[in-house]
């Protein structure tokens, strides 16, 4: 069941970097948006321009690029955190009464909440000190 799971995540971590990947090359990323969203994403998109910055382009800074990848490192940890929270849920409620199998998910439901107070913590670090930095 565990192999099953980890394939699953796995999986679904792919399918999102793919997303993001084909984003960032210009294509639909979401292809089955109603008749006219996509005209309106691309008016939002084109009035915020001045405010962000486009990954990966001649326009980018060392720090910029830095930022993403701890940005994207951060988001697979709490996709990762989620999995573990699924997983001890899921232990807990297939014990059957067996105390030692609920001692063994509650700690590791302990365990994936400290791991995301840890993971925020970090997140507003990094953000903390990219703001200050002068790019």
């Amino acid at each position: 069941m565990k192999k099953i799971i980890l394939q699953f995540s796995l999986l679904m971590c792919l399918s999102l970097v793919a997303l993001g990947v084909n984003a960032q090359q210009g294509q639909k990323a979401f292809p089955l948006l109603a008749p006219g969203a996509e005209e309106q994403i691309d008016k939002w998109s084109d009035n915020t321009a001045d405010m962000t910055y486009s990954p990966l382009t001649d326009k980018s800074t060392m720090t910029q690029i830095i930022a993403d990848v701890l940005k994207v490192f951060l988001g697979l940890l709490g996709i990762i955190f989620v999995v573990i929270t699924i997983l001890a849920g899921y232990n807990w409620m297939t014990a059957g009464g067996n105390e030692e199998k609920v001692e063994k998910a509650r700690h590791l439901l302990s365990r994936s909440v400290i791991g995301l107070l840890i993971i925020v913590a970090a997140y507003a670090i990094t953000y903390w000190i990219f703001a200050r930095l002068p790019y």
